[in-house]
């Protein structure tokens, strides 16, 4: 009777123990006593958890992918309200050309005038010096007068950052009126204002102009 041949047995722990790989057993070879590895153990666990680990990666690239698209679209409606509002100023200032031209032809005509009364007090015998120092003095006031008139209309007309800020109540009303009174009284219209300490300041005023900024 013919015995058939069994296949090579190892003992894995024999294995382990001599630091023998199984891939250098011979062909067939049947290892008894084979601990089953953590993936063997716990792969459907591990799977779940690789899963759930993918989910949540998912999610969190999504909400960083919607929260850098919000920021693009509120820097967006940002740059186009500083676009409004340096649109809206330049058409300001063209509709208050002839005002804006009253308040510079003030001062500078003050300033002709007095230069040339200067001219005469100095060609005077003896000249008089002391009108001559109060003219100079009016002329530093027109002086500083027109620079006003024209660092106000710059501020107009320059691009900025729209940013909330507390203004006074009162000077932005005197300012927009000394604007439209030369339209007024061109109109026949009499505009009366009267300060009033018990206004508040307003908080929620975007700044136009850097005068108040």
């Amino acid at each position: 009777m013919i015995v058939p041949a069994q296949d090579p047995r190892y003992d894995w722990r024999e294995l382990q123990r001599w630091n023998i790989s199984a891939d250098r057993l011979p062909p067939g070879s049947v290892i008894s006593f084979r601990q089953p590895t953590v993936w063997e153990r716990y792969r459907w666990w591990i799977a779940g958890a690789l899963f759930i680990l993918a989910l949540q990666a998912a999610m969190i690239a999504g909400l960083l992918l919607q929260r850098t698209r919000r920021h693009r679209a509120e820097a967006a409606l940002q740059r186009n309200r500083e676009e409004l509002a340096h649109v809206t100023r330049v058409s300001t200032v063209g509709e208050l050309t002839t005002s804006v031209a009253h308040e510079l032809n003030q001062p500078l005509g003050a300033i002709l005038s007095n230069a040339e009364a200067a001219e005469m007090f100095l060609m005077a015998d003896p000249p008089a010096l002391d009108e001559v120092r109060d003219i100079l003095a009016d002329i530093r006031k027109d002086d500083q007068r027109a620079s006003e008139v024209i660092r106000r209309m710059r501020s107009l007309l320059r691009k900025h950052e729209l940013a909330p800020k507390s203004i006074e109540i009162n000077e932005a009303v005197e300012e927009v009126l000394k604007l439209l009174s030369i339209d007024a009284s061109a109109r026949k219209v009499a505009m009366k204002f009267e300060r009033t300490a018990s206004l508040p300041a307003s908080g929620a005023t975007r700044c136009i102009s850097s005068k108040w900024c």
